[in-house]
């Protein structure tokens, strides 16, 4: 492709620095060892390397979209379960609310009971 194209993937430089080859500062040595690398950058190492970012987003937005669904799924069991202990919670308080009625009508009806077994019991 180009003139000092990476024939590894085409990011990153080769160990160059900005001037060139490293043995061209020979009278600056320890200033050379400081300087920063230049990376050189060709189109296939370019465009090689925003296809596995592209693909590593797909796989990453896939991974969500499951994920999302299988929330929703839960939710949804969720919300039916919720819905289900309400209507069973409603019922139980009517049927609670005709067994107190039951038993108030009993307690008033054994009231009543003993009080004719007590008029009776005083008359003989």
């Amino acid at each position: 492709m180009g003139a000092g194209a990476n024939p590894s993937n085409g990011i990153g430089g080769g160990g160059q620095d900005l001037a060139g080859a490293g043995g061209q500062h020979a009278g600056n040595a320890g200033h050379a060892s400081n300087a920063p690398q230049a990376t050189e950058y060709t189109l296939q190492g370019v465009m090689r390397f925003l296809q596995t970012e592209w693909h590593k987003h797909e796989r990453d937005r896939n991974a969500w979209e499951i994920e999302r669904q299988e929330m929703k799924g839960r939710i949804a069991a969720l919300e039916g379960s919720a819905r289900r202990a309400d209507a069973t919670q409603k019922a139980l308080k009517r049927y609670v609310n005709i067994l107190e009625k039951k038993v108030k009508e009993q307690a008033t009806h054994l009231r009543r009971l003993l009080y004719t077994l007590q008029t009776t019991m005083t008359i003989l």
